[in-house]
Formats: C-alpha cells, sequence, structure tokens
C-alpha cells in the first residue's frame, strides 16, 4: 500500500489492494514469460497462475473465513489475540520495506476493522482484538530473490519474488487479552 512513502500505517484495507493486485495477473504472466518460449515459457505462466490463484485469491479467502469466525468468538465473549507478520522481497531498501511491511499488517487491520460494515470494530475499540505487528521488513526473504533495480522479471514479476511480498496471520490465542 502507498508505494513510495516511508509512512508505517496506511488508510487502504487489505480487500482494495486485493482486487487491484488481483487485476494485474495478466501483466505478471506477460512481463514473466516474455523472454521465454514453448514449454518453458507455459510452465513459466503455470507457475505465476498457480501463485495468483492460491496465494492471493485463495489468501483473501481464508482471510475473510477468519474474520467471520473471528466474529463468531467474539460474540460469544471470548478476547482474541491475533499476531500478525509482515514481509517483504529485498528490491527496496531495508528502512523503506521495515515502514512497508507495516503498511502491510496495518491494511489487514484495516481489513478486519471494515469487515462486515465494521462489525469488528467495537471489538477493537473495547480492548476485546489485540493485534501483535511483527513487520520484518527483508530480512526474512528468500536469498535468492533479486534485489536488483534492473532485473524486474526476477525482482517484482517472479512466483519467488512475490511470494515474498506478504503479510501472515500466524498467531491467534483466545481469552489471553
Amino acid at each position: 500500500p502507498d508505494p513510495r512513502t516511508y509512512a508505517k500505517t496506511t488508510t487502504k484495507s487489505y480487500g482494495e489492494l486485493f482486487d487491484n493486485y488481483y487485476a494485474r495477473k495478466q501483466k505478471y504472466i506477460q512481463e514473466y514469460t516474455k523472454i521465454l518460449e514453448g514449454r518453458d515459457r507455459y510452465l513459466a505462466q503455470r507457475r505465476v497462475e498457480a501463485f495468483f490463484d492460491r496465494e492471493v485469491r485463495d489468501g483473501y479467502a481464508t482471510l475473510r473465513a477468519f474474520a467471520e469466525r473471528m466474529y463468531q468468538v467474539l460474540q460469544e465473549g471470548t478476547p482474541v489475540k491475533v499476531t500478525i507478520k509482515g514481509y517483504a522481497s529485498p528490491r527496496a531498501s531495508t528502512e523503506y520495506n521495515d515502514a512497508l511491511t507495516s503498511r502491510r499488517i496495518a491494511s489487514v487491520e484495516n481489513y478486519l476493522k471494515n469487515f462486515k460494515k465494521g462489525v469488528l470494530k467495537p471489538y477493537f475499540e473495547s480492548g476485546q482484538i489485540i493485534v501483535v505487528r511483527e513487520p520484518y521488513g527483508d530480512r526474512k526473504a528468500n536469498p535468492e530473490v533479486s534485489d536488483r533495480l534492473e532485473d524486474e522479471r526476477n525482482s517484482i514479476y517472479s512466483p519467488v519474488a512475490s511470494l515474498e511480498r506478504r503479510v501472515e496471520i500466524i498467531g491467534v490465542a483466545l481469552g489471553e487479552n
């Protein structure tokens, strides 16, 4: 969210970011496969398609299901602590990537706060939902991912680089707030 800024928060929601990112699927296929031919091109296209379908689309569906289940648990009176990790590919500076991963986490928080027209917002405000943020920047990035600005194919459009740009809900604790 919000490229070219060092802000650590955003007003954008993961949902709107998902829509914009998923709409770029064909661009990623085109850019990643343009230097390839035949079987290599076909296999590379399938890898990009698999990334967008399994990681991006299915990941968003999982987030929606998580938010729904969290709402049910909260309605039963159980507080929830959620740990969210943010990651980045190594293409930008460490300082930028630290801020970027904080914004990525904030976009998930915004999604949860706005879920179903804000049904979870009162739980955030009352402290029944606590979010533990763990922005890693590019410190956990796969060392095989290109950080070369001139190598857009491998530093932006490859599935390996794309996998590094993510958020993960890695922990949920019930009743511990």
